[in-house]
């Protein structure tokens, strides 16, 4: 294998891929190598997967056209995130798709669990570095941006929803400690971290010990709001099966948590939420979105939702679409169903075409862009408090992505500033600093 100087990474999916990749730059730091921005300059090419859709898998897929005029051993090609370790749901099955995934995608050189991230150095023949020394978990990050840090506290997920792969793909919940968390919040903290985004699966399900005694999320979330420095924090994802009164009393007391929370309710129809085996009624859902905007009134929400998921009638989503008027999400995340090999829907027919789920998908998507259109609008000629991330772009403390209208100074990037919102669009906000 020729010396390998340089790599590239692209990452799908969620927050955890972002934090995972964060955590192969530590490794591949450690050994000397250097990332680059192009992949046609790179000896090394991380694509870390998601799998929760077909369409990221087929971008995944997408790769051997990118690199079809690269000889063998001009790059090596590694694969890590959800595709790489999924299983199959059946019990007692220890079905990896490692294999299968080589064989269908003969570019790809290693297929690798990001939990046996240590290997990766001893994969691309790198000898200088010392596996012993670290767990995953304790590698130092390295981010794109410093100013924006997610710091996993659990990985997995334990409630098996009929169409989602991550317990197959992540495996079980497992909680990350107490003090390691706080650990690396505070590290990056002092290294100019300015919004910390606590990421897991489903961030609410998280416990731990804190001086012998069980805490939840609640308690670490306060925790780490009450850290003495100069940041926001924001965490996801949120799910409403144990989005708890103490969570809502916690970030009503705290000013430095952000007023932006995505909370997933998929569906606005009862029957289709108990075909997805989500453990809550749209009933109990309006009455925690109620709550939480009665607690604290300036809370900007969103949402996800699967349009087409097998046996949804036109009346079910009509169902949905009124659940989001009635709610007024300020942004809705729209996928249209596809089936995951391993999952229990898999086993349903999939009996909504592809051309009624975009029908589904594009009303869903006009009502949704309404309104942002007014909630952005009400913006217009209002002060924000916003971080300056770099170049012409800043997110605001309701987690807006704020476009200014030029590139600011130097001095103004990674600090918190008033910006006036100048324009509203559907995508985001312009603002002058």
């Amino acid at each position: 294998m020729k010396d390998l100087q340089t790599y590239y990474i692209k990452t799908y999916g969620c927050a955890m891929n972002y934090a995972d990749s964060a955590r192969i730059r530590g490794v591949l730091k450690d050994v000397g190598m250097q990332e680059v921005e192009n992949f046609e300059d790179a000896d090394v090419i991380i694509l870390n997967s998601c799998s929760v859709r077909k369409q990221a898998e087929d971008k995944i897929r997408g790769w051997s056209i990118k690199l079809k005029g690269y000889k063998k051993n001009d790059k090596v090609v590694v694969l890590t995130g959800c595709m790489a370790v999924r299983k199959d749901r059946k019990e007692g099955s220890k079905k990896n798709y490692a294999k299968e995934i080589k064989n269908k995608n003969p570019w790809v050189d290693y297929v690798l669990d990001i939990q046996d991230l240590m290997e990766l150095p001893e994969l691309l023949g790198v000898e200088n570095f010392n596996r012993e020394k670290k767990l995953y978990l304790d590698i130092i990050p390295e981010y794109g941006n410093e100013f924006l840090v997610n710091v996993p506290i659990s990985t997995g997920c334990n409630f098996f929803c009929s169409y989602c792969v991550v317990p197959f793909s992540r495996g079980k919940l497992e909680h990350r400690d107490y003090y390691e968390i706080m650990s690396e919040v505070e590290f990056h903290l002092k290294n100019g971290a300015k919004i910390i985004s606590l990421v897991a699966q489903n961030a609410n399900s998280w416990r731990g010990f804190k001086d012998d005694q069980k805490i939840d999320f609640a308690n670490l979330l306060e925790d780490v709001a009450s850290l003495d420095y100069d940041f926001w924090v924001s965490f996801v994802s949120s799910n409403p099966m144990d989005f708890s009164d103490r969570m809502i009393e916690v970030i009503k007391d705290n000013g430095k948590i952000m007023r932006g929370i995505n909370i997933a309710v998929q569906s606005g129809s009862n029957r289709i939420l108990e075909k997805m085996n989500r453990k809550y009624s749209v009933e109990e859902f309006e009455e925690l979105v109620s709550k939480i905007k009665k607690e604290i009134p300036d809370i900007r929400l969103t949402t996800d939702i699967i349009v087409g998921f097998p046996g949804e009638t036109r009346g079910d989503f009509q169902k949905t679409l009124d659940l989001i008027k009635k709610m007024e999400f300020q942004m809705v995340y729209v996928g249209k169903y596809s089936p995951r090999e391993g999952t229990a829907s898999a086993d349903l027919k999939n009996d909504v075409g592809i051309e009624e789920k975009k029908r589904r998908e594009r009303i869903l998507k006009q009502e949704v862009n309404s309104l942002r259109e007014k909630f952005h609008n009400d913006f217009v000629k209002k002060e924000l408090d916003a971080l300056i991330v770099g170049g012409r772009k800043a997110i605001s403390y309701y987690y807006h992505e704020i476009l200014l209208e030029e590139p600011v100074k130097e001095h103004y990037i990674g600090a918190f500033n008033r910006v006036l919102i100048t324009k509203a669009t559907l995508s985001g906000l312009v603002a002058k600093v």
